[in-house]
């Protein structure tokens, strides 16, 4: 009897070790998948800084800016379909370019710039991904071919979201140049970068990504991006209209 109990009590602190530690596992694999995402903004120094071409738009009140309403998941495996995290991505961005002094327009028509983000789940092993197939209705998301997207090594699932400010006049000639010169000499042809004379290539004034790996359990992959939405913002400082005033 006394061995069927200490027999007993041994199962028991086994199980409660493998508990403790199964939570332990658990909560340090939640941790480090947290700990792969990363916030990278790139602006334009032409367009910022060394040119002066933002400070003098300031300047002359055009800060108007229209956002993009529809953003969209990308997984690669089938069309492109509406984000359940639009509505919380769009209100993160519209707090944050208010704050930083733009004025926010209703149609695209009126707006000296334009934002727009996207989000890609993307699950590959070891090879190399570049727009393909699945990939190309992207480039349809601004009205055209544009944007090119780089080419990436993955090794492992990404969560991303893209977030780009486009100056509008540009973005304007492109879709022209593109639905009346381009299609209709290259039918069922996308261009590359290479391919798009430079008076009519967009001029992308900023660059937002948030970079992680994913889970593939939607409510954590969904929160790791929008909880890092604010930061896009906060680390560029520059966006600040009220610097160039």
């Amino acid at each position: 009897m006394k061995k069927t109990i200490k027999s007993i009590s041994v199962m028991m602190a086994l199980l409660s070790f493998v508990m403790v530690f199964s939570g332990c596992s658990k909560k340090n694999l939640i941790n480090t998948y947290d700990k792969t995402y990363a916030v990278y903004t790139s602006g334009s120094e032409d367009f910022y800084k060394a040119g002066g071409t933002f400070e003098s738009m300031v300047a002359q009140g055009k800060t108007k800016l229209y956002i993009n309403p529809d953003v969209y998941l990308v997984t690669g495996q089938a069309a492109p379909t509406k984000s359940d995290n639009e509505t919380a991505i769009l209100e993160a961005i519209r707090t944050a370019m208010t704050n930083y002094g733009y004025t926010i327009v209703p149609f695209e028509d009126e707006a000296d710039l334009v934002i727009k983000a996207t989000n890609f789940k993307l699950w590959y092993s070891g090879i190399i991904w570049s727009p393909g197939t699945y990939i190309d209705p992207y480039y349809e998301f601004w009205g055209g071919y544009y944007p090119w997207m780089p080419v990436y090594y993955i090794s492992v699932g990404t969560n991303k979201l893209l977030v780009e400010l486009v100056e509008a006049t540009s973005l304007r000639k492109f879709r022209d140049w593109y639905q009346n010169t381009w299609k209709p000499a290259n039918p069922g042809k996308y261009p590359t970068i290479g391919n798009v004379p430079s008076e009519y290539k967009p001029i992308v004034t900023w660059t937002g990504n948030i970079t992680g790996e994913l889970e593939d359990k939607k409510t954590n992959d969904d929160t790791r991006l929008l909880n890092r939405v604010p930061s896009l913002f906060s680390q560029s400082l520059y966006l600040d209209t009220d610097l160039y005033l």
